[in-house]
């Protein structure tokens, strides 16, 4: 047993020394190990377990024992070149002295980059006019600017000129701007809001939901403009998802239009105008629909209309101007037309061809009711020329300014294509008064 001893460690003056390559094994396990090749110094842990070193600092030294290279505390950690700290963990982060490289490349004063193949964020700074940037494939998508302009899209050298910017290269139609509300249900609106230098917002453009837009059917929407009056803001324009512009009446609008209105919204009057635009084939009456809906209680709707003919070919046109005065009478579901009248109106001929059927309009009760209650429009005029070889289309432009106490709702007064037949539901004609 001593020779063997012998064989592996040598005491001497109250050391223990071991050959090259034997162990120092300790463990039930003998599974942790110090040990020397001859070239160099092994720790060795087994399987299973860590290797803890515990002190209140830890010192890993160079070769002479004179300098760190890695130094540890309870509070930092820090690691050395030569003599000199490069790297200390802060208890807010860490601190780098001296340049950080990411695959050989350096940050520096002048280029600060980080990459990852041909994408990368970067900070250019020349001095003068820094700024900050993204580019993915080597295409510069975003920028922004060292007076705080900035670009989106198809960035360039030359590009933001103004506070934001979108660019795009798009053909067709394009989402450049999508402002997503991840709550849809009914009436839940975003805004772009303008404030003066206190930051006190006073205008508004806004958008939301008609209804619950969970649903494909239901994606309906409307965009409202509201301003800021005695310290709160009033609606005073909605277009809404049928096209219809609507407006206020008063100053002291309501914060936003409300359905149905009552003394709770006396505030809430207001009116709207709705602009159509249609081609009419050649000996094509056009029947348009009309429908303001009807109420639990007399609701008076005066519409003014002004519609034109143009043949599109040698400049015949025509136009007519007209109003409808209506309401539904108490407890009735229909609209009653206490008055048509007709106002200007005239047509005339083109360079070369005149009109076959004149431009003209009549107006035509419903036999609809609650929600579809209204009237009928029936409007003529074509050309035709050279013995019928050539006939002319036309386009007929409406527009439709409603003046209603709006009981039953804002998208009320809906003014749609019918058809060139006859369609169902239409009543007696009504005569001019």
């Amino acid at each position: 047993m001593q020779e063997w001893m012998l064989l592996v460690l040598q005491l001497y003056n109250d050391d223990i020394y071991l050959k090259d390559n034997k162990y120092l094994r300790m463990g039930d396990g003998l599974d942790f190990a110090l040990y020397h090749t001859g070239s160099a110094h092994k720790i060795v842990g087994g399987a299973t377990g860590n290797i803890h070193i515990q002190a209140p600092e830890t010192h890993i030294l160079n070769t002479a024992g004179t300098a760190f290279q890695i130094k540890s505390t309870d509070n930092s950690v820090e690691l050395y070149y030569g003599t000199n700290k490069k790297f200390e963990t802060l208890s807010d982060g860490v601190n780098i002295t001296g340049t950080l490289k990411v695959n050989g490349s350096a940050f520096s004063s002048s280029t600060d980059k980080i990459e990852e193949g041909n994408s990368y964020a970067e900070v250019l700074d020349t001095g003068t006019n820094g700024i900050f940037r993204f580019l993915a494939e080597n295409n510069e998508v975003f920028r922004i600017t060292t007076d705080g302009k900035i670009g989106l899209g198809q960035t360039a050298n030359s590009f933001p000129t103004n506070r934001f910017e979108i660019r795009e290269n798009a053909v067709g139609f394009t989402t450049s701007l999508l402002i997503t509300n991840l709550n849809p249900s009914n009436q839940n609106n975003l805004n772009i809001v303008f404030a003066g230098a206190n930051n006190v917002p006073t205008a508004s453009i806004g958008g939301w939901a008609h209804a619950d837009a969970t649903s494909t059917a239901n994606e309906k929407g409307d965009l409202f403009f509201r301003t800021k009056n005695a310290g709160a803001f009033k609606e005073h324009m909605r277009i809404n998802h049928q096209g219809k512009m609507i407006y206020s009446c008063n100053h002291d609008q309501s914060t936003y239009f409300n359905d149905n209105y009552s003394g709770n919204h006396s505030r809430n009057v207001f009116n709207s105008v709705t602009h159509h635009k249609r081609y009419v084939g050649y000996n094509n009456p056009t029947w348009y629909e009309y429908k303001t809906t009807s109420g639990s209680s007399a609701r008076p709707q005066l519409v003014y209309f002004t519609v034109y003919w143009s043949t599109g070919h040698a400049s015949g046109f025509g136009y007519y101007n007209f109003h409808v005065l209506g309401r539904n009478p108490h407890n009735t579901s229909t609209l009653t037309i206490e008055r048509a009248r007709r106002g200007d109106y005239g047509s005339w001929g083109g360079q070369y061809y005149s009109w076959s059927s004149s431009p003209d309009i009549t107006v035509y009760t419903s036999t609809k009711s609650n929600s579809d209650a209204g009237f009928f429009i029936r409007s003529q005029g074509h050309i035709s020329a050279n013995s019928g070889t050539w006939d002319g289309n036309c386009v007929q432009q409406w527009k439709i300014e409603a003046y209603d106490n709006q009981f039953a709702g804002v998208d009320n007064g809906i003014f749609t294509f019918a058809g060139h037949s006859t369609p169902s539901g239409v009543g007696g004609s009504v005569g001019w008064g």
